[in-house]
């Protein structure tokens, strides 16, 4: 379970995993085995296992079992586990719905012995009869998740009103904390992944790689925060990359800012502290003032981010 502030490239670090069973993938492939769903406050045991459903054959209904993701995914694990063959669940956002509650009886699955087979095999007549009849497990066994099923979530920890994930169900996932360092380009130290300039005023042009730096330094040091208020290096992401440089100026890159890292900035960072520092100039006292002021193209930035950001 990958784990950090929003934006520090968590599902980023997820397809460079997927990358070393399948090289050329992408997160636009139809790959069919790797699986993806995102959880959510009403997401149930019924969308994530299967449930039994009305079905239209040659205009007659009938009820049978329609497989969740999980069950979905397992049948192509099972099916392809002679031949090794890597299989991804992905679960993003994990602590946005009760998550013990949509495992289920799934979660007695988790305990992996040393090869990565589940410990333990459960009975359940919906997901055993669909494997049956997919010819993926034989009559008299029990339902396991086999070696190369691998099941990957992700939480982010700055997250506000969501689940709790207890303790029992913790224990049965590596938690991997990815920080908010920027991503070095393979073999080059000065060079990061997603990079890019955005013109905050006529005169001054930031990096984005520095500023978010510099805004997590003031974060922590001056407003005296939790780490998981900080920015990731994919909070905000290039939108100018594949445009002409020689035309206009980066409005998609500031967009971002004014609609996205602003009111971030401004609702969950400014006024959760208490400590009197600031990452905007003295003069801006509403919302509406840092917005109007961006717009114009006017300096918000405060002399500590300003400072911060040329040390960097």
């Amino acid at each position: 379970m990958y784990y950090g502030a929003p934006g520090t490239g968590k599902s980023y670090r997820i397809a460079s995993l997927i990358k070393k069973s399948y090289p050329g993938y992408t997160e636009y492939d139809d790959n069919p085995y790797v699986f993806r769903t995102t959880i959510y406050r009403d997401y149930s045991y019924f969308d994530f296992v299967g449930n039994i459903m009305p079905v239209t054959k040659e205009g007659k209904v009938s009820y049978e079992f329609v497989p969740g993701i999980f069950t979905t995914a397992l049948c192509a694990a099972l099916r392809t586990q002679d031949r090794n063959i890597d299989v991804y669940l992905i679960l993003e956002e994990m602590s946005r719905g009760d998550i013990a509650s949509i495992f289920g009886d799934i979660f007695q699955l988790l305990d992996r012995d040393d090869t990565g087979k589940s410990m333990y095999g459960i009975n359940n007549k919906s997901i055993y009869e669909y494997l049956i009849l997919n010819g993926v497990i034989k009559a008299g066994h029990k339902i396991i998740i086999p070696s190369n099923l691998h099941i990957i979530g992700t939480v982010n920890t700055s997250d506000q009103n969501v689940n709790v994930i207890d303790t029992a169900f913790k224990r049965r996932f590596d938690f991997k904390y990815i920080g908010v360092d920027p991503i070095p380009v393979d073999g080059k130290d000065d060079e990061y992944v997603n990079n890019f300039d955005i013109k905050f005023t006529n005169s001054d042009t930031y990096e984005w790689v520095k500023l978010y730096q510099a805004i997590n330094h003031i974060i922590i040091n001056d407003l005296g925060l939790a780490e998981d208020k900080q920015l990731g290096p994919f909070f905000l992401k290039d939108k100018d990359k594949d445009k002409d440089k020689d035309k206009g100026d980066d409005d998609a890159n500031r967009e971002q800012v004014s609609d996205k890292l602003l009111h971030y900035l401004w609702q969950d960072v400014e006024r959760v502290s208490y400590t009197g520092a600031s990452l905007f100039t003295d003069d801006i006292k509403s919302f509406s003032q840092l917005y109007s002021k961006f717009k114009n193209k006017e300096n918000i930035l405060s002399e500590s981010v300003k400072q911060t950001y040329g040390n960097l």
